[in-house]
Parts: structure tokens; sequence; C-alpha cells
């Protein structure tokens, strides 16, 4: 039986997963659900740390099967969280400071949950969902409030919802913290195949309990856009995703943006 530290190596088309490269940093999210920055550790020593981590789930995970698409999903989501990693250390972000990046049982909760991020990378055809995939790893990392579990849970969360559910919740997310008029009629019903499939998938948020209302929504023609808010998880994910900030053009979250009758200034 082959020790867990010594993986054999094999060769395939992933990138050196050693080191860590500069990046760029999104502005945080909504102030009063945002996760505090906790832990000590920071510079050169939160480095080696870190290269440690994806040197090792690198090594685990190149000797699994993957087709050449997957592999390039895996390779931009490493890269993608080692350049927001990089990014917040760089803003003097701390390294949680609790039992995330011990080894306990021969496996680091870091590692746990980055391999599980790179799984989850694996399978994702909405290949525009990778960099927030990656973002929630790289946050979670600067995070002790958010517990292994947690994350487990926020980890299966991001990988059942859409892309465009993704967008909703960062439209949401923009409407509360900005203060935007928003429609304030409730729908009765709901017309045009986008704008259904729209109001389905803003119910099916609703019943994850990752999108909240202050009147009941029964089915999805019931949506009154202005009482909708995030909360619970849907309030985490936007946070640690770090979800695209507004004005975003893309032609998805225009539609988003439409459906809940937000009107963006114009240049």
């Amino acid at each position: 039986q082959k020790e867990r530290r010594n993986p054999m190596e094999k060769n395939d088309i992933i990138s050196d997963l050693s080191g860590v490269v500069a990046g760029t940093i999104v502005e945080a999210s909504i102030s009063t659900v945002a996760p505090g920055i906790g832990g000590i550790l920071g510079g050169a020593v939160a480095g080696n740390l870190v290269e440690k981590v994806f040197d090792y789930v690198g090594k685990e995970i190149k000797q699994r099967f993957l087709s050449k698409r997957e592999e390039s999903r895996i390779t931009n989501v490493m890269d993608f969280a080692k350049k927001k990693i990089d990014k917040n250390l760089q803003n003097n972000k701390k390294l949680r400071n609790d039992n995330f990046f011990k080894n306990i049982d021969e496996y680091s909760s870091a590692e746990e949950i980055l391999e599980g991020t790179l799984l989850v990378a694996q399978k994702e055809y909405e290949e525009r969902k990778l960099q927030y995939i990656a973002n929630l790893y790289a946050n979670i990392a600067f995070d002790d409030s958010i517990s292994c579990e947690m994350a487990d849970k926020l980890l299966k969360i991001s990988s059942e919802l859409t892309y465009r559910q993704l967008i909703i919740l960062s439209v949401i997310g923009f409407a509360q913290t900005s203060g935007v008029h928003r429609k304030s009629e409730t729908y009765t019903n709901v017309s045009g195949l986008n704008n259904v499939t729209i109001a389905s998938e803003i119910f099916d948020l609703y019943r994850k309990s990752l999108v909240f209302s202050d009147q009941a929504i029964l089915d999805a023609a019931g949506i009154n856009p202005s009482q909708l808010k995030l909360g619970g998880y849907g309030a985490l994910l936007y946070n640690l995703m770090e979800l695209p900030k507004f004005p975003f053009v893309d032609r998805c979250a225009i539609d988003v943006l439409n459906f809940l009758g937000i009107l963006m200034p114009t240049k």
C-alpha cells in the first residue's frame, strides 16, 4: 500500500501546481453579511503553505483519467485560485489560523476542499462559472468562520447552480446594497421563454433558501422583484465567490436586470 504522501507521478497537460502567481482582486460585497478575515499567517510562510496544498492535491488529481477538456478546466481553476490567494496576501489578508491547513488523519481540510473544488471544475460545462468557483475556494482559505462542513455545503450548492442563477444572486445582491429601484408589482403571469426560465430559476433559489422574500412566493409566476434579498448561504456565495458587480455587460445579466425591472444608468 502506497503512502498517502508519496503519490505516483504521471505525465499529462495539467500545469505546474507549485507557486502562487499574481492576479486581480474584486471589490468586497455585502458588508452586513461579509465574513471576516481571520488567521495570522501571511507573506512567504503563507505562500509556502498554500503551495504545498496545491502541489499535493495536484499530484493526486494527475493520477485520474481526465479528458483534455477536463484537464483544461482543472488547470484554469487552479490558476484562478492561486491568483486570488496571491492577491489576498498582497492586500495583507491573513490565512486562517485554525485547523484548516493542518493535517488531520493525513489529509487537511484545505486539501479536501481543494480536491472537491477541482472535481466540481472537472464536470462544470458552464465554464463561465470557473472563476467564481475558484474564488470560493481562495476566499474560504482566509475565513475561519467557514467550517469544513459549511465549505462542503457551499461547494455542493455552487456545483448545482447555473451560471444564470449566479448572475441572479449577483443582481439581487447589487440591488440590495445599492438601493436601486426594482419592479414593485408582483408578477401575476410571466410570458416569453426567457422570462419564464428566469422566473423558474429565481423560484428554485427561493426554495433552496438562497434568496428570500418579504412576500411569500407560491410559484414562479408570483415573484415581486422589490421584495427579493440574499441571506444565509446565498449571501455567503455572493461574498465568497465574489460574484460580478455592476455595471456588468453580459447578455445574461441584462436579461435578469430587465426581469427585475432595474434600469442601469447610461453614460
